[in-house]
Formats: C-alpha cells, structure tokens, sequence
C-alpha cells in the first residue's frame, strides 16, 4: 500500500523578462533545495540537514539496514515536482505553474515547502535571475492511486510524457525492458511505502515474482523514442544529460497481477530524476492514451498556457 501523498498548487507570474530552460523541473528543484537553507533550521543541523526540512526532503538518512537499497544510506526522495509550464522566453506577467507532491510523513512539512515558494520566487530563477511573486498556492488532498480493480481489457496502453531514464548496468537504458520497467517501479513504491508510509518493510527477494509477471506480458506496439534533454549547471560550468524514452507501449496480456504497480508508476514516477519530473506515465486501458497537452513534452512552444 502507498503512503497518502499531499499535492501542492503553486502559480507564480514573472516580473521580468528573460529566458528559461526548456524544461523547468531540476531548476525548480535546485531553486527549492537552495530556499529551504535559506529559511531552515539555522546551524542546529548544518553538518548532517537530517532534522530540517532541507534534509527531510533533499537528504533522507535510510542506514545501510536496507537490503532493497543496496547498501545506499541515502532513501528516495519523499517528493516529486511536476511542471505545469515549459520555459523559453518569458515577459512580465507570464505565469509558471508547478505541482509538488509531498510523500508519506513529507507531508509535515507542508508549511516550510509552501514558506520556501514564497521565498524562491523573488530570488529569481534561471541564469539571470527572473524575479517572479507568488500567485497563488493551493492543497490537494488527499491525492489516491486508484484502486487498480479488475482490468477493463487485455490491453493497456502506457505513455511517457517526460524522458523515462532506467539504469542497467551503470548505463540509461536507450530500449526498455518491460521486467525491468516493473523492477524499478516496485522497488522505488515498497521503500517509500516502508520508509515515509507505514507498510512493512519488503521480503528481500520478493521483486522476482513482479518481474515474472513482466515477463508474461507481449509488448504489442511501441513508439518509443529518445528525447535529447540537458541542464546546465553554473557551478561546475557544464551540460548534464537528462535525455530518456518519451512515447507510447501498447502491452498485451494477463493485466490484473500489475496493475497496481502500474498505477503507482502514474502518481509516483519511475526512473531516475524522478523528483523534478522525469519518468512520468499514464495509463489508458483498452485503446491509445490521449493527445499531449502542451506541458508535457519539453520545448518552446509549450510555453504559455
């Protein structure tokens, strides 16, 4: 079972002109983590940030206890950005729409995210330091993975509408291997579940009954593809890639056993860079998904909404 996830509506409007990457999420993400210093917890926890709302968020201390973590001390994330806008140029007045989802207990910490927008917005984003003001902030709750109940059909159609970045081998997968889709999606859902949730903590081995699963299932039509991203980041003066699989996958087959996995994918993300946005999915059963709105595939014309 998922942990409850609060979502957060934020709107800001620009008060200057410029221009901003084409797509907003890690710039929101590293304009959040630098507004949470400034506003946290002061010097009570700067050496280790496990206490504030900084380290909650951006540092969440797991221990080497967890076997499903390999060995990493650091948890996932306990939240997600989902942009609402895409960046190019921008005027005055121009809006910039953003959704943070806060995970399990994360959602304590409504206050200091919602303090932290506030501040970020007149610091400025973007290279040269747009100043935006806070519009608007809104609570959505409770936000549910739907019950996956039975399956409306024998085809699912699954479509990513940010690049889905899958790790094997210490390299992105540029073709998806669906057991390994599956893998990642439970092994990211069962430790924010036991970590930020109250379920119990995963049976070491249990992942390989969901890859079974996977496994049973035919991929029927795919147009899957990749899509060149980058951010540029000013303190080390150099591109990171953030490129991945956009499209569509049509899959056939036995649905029920993963439905729910499926679903949990929808709300929390899969993949790397899941905490600004990337690896997200949707669901249509019985057909194709539908027509992309403007928000989703990162580039200019998306701009304004």
């Amino acid at each position: 079972m998922l942990p409850r996830i609060l979502r957060l509506s934020f709107t800001l409007a620009a008060e200057g002109p410029g221009t901003l990457p084409p797509y907003l999420g890690s710039l929101l993400r590293g304009a959040l983590g630098h507004a949470l210093r400034r506003i946290g917890c002061g010097t009570s926890c700067a050496s280790t940030h496990r206490d504030c709302p900084y380290g909650r968020l951006f540092e969440p201390f797991a221990g080497r206890r967890q076997p499903y973590l390999a060995g990493e001390p650091v948890a996932p994330r306990p939240y997600v950005i989902e942009p609402r806008s895409a960046g190019g140029d921008v005027d005055p007045g121009d809006p910039l729409i953003f959704d943070l989802l806060l995970i399990g207990s994360a959602r304590e910490l409504r206050a200091a995210v919602s303090a932290a927008v506030h501040d970020l917005a007149p610091a400025g984003l973007g290279a040269r330091r747009i100043p935006f003001r806070l519009v608007e902030a809104r609570e959505i709750e409770p936000v549910t993975v739907p019950s996956p109940g039975a399956p409306a059909s024998d085809r699912l159609t699954l479509r990513w509408v940010t690049p889905l970045r899958l790790m094997s081998g210490g390299r992105i997968q540029r073709k998806l291997a669906l057991e390994d889709l599956v893998d990642r999606a439970v092994q990211r859902q069962e430790a924010l579940a036991h970590l930020f949730g109250d379920a119990p903590a995963p049976v070491p081995g249990g992942r390989e009954r969901w890859r079974a699963c996977a496994r049973e299932l035919r991929v029927e039509h795919s147009t899957l593809r990749w899509h060149d991203l980058h951010r540029y980041s000013h303190r080390q003066r150099r591109r990171h890639p953030l490129g991945g699989l956009v499209g569509k996958m049509r899959l056939r087959g036995d649905l029920a056993p993963l439905l729910g996995v499926l679903r949990g994918m929808e709300t929390l993300h899969v993949g790397k860079g899941t905490t600004f946005g990337l690896g997200r999915l949707e669901l249509s059963e019985g057909g194709s998904a539908r027509t992309p709105s403007s928000h989703e595939i990162p580039g200019r014309s998306a701009q304004r909404r």
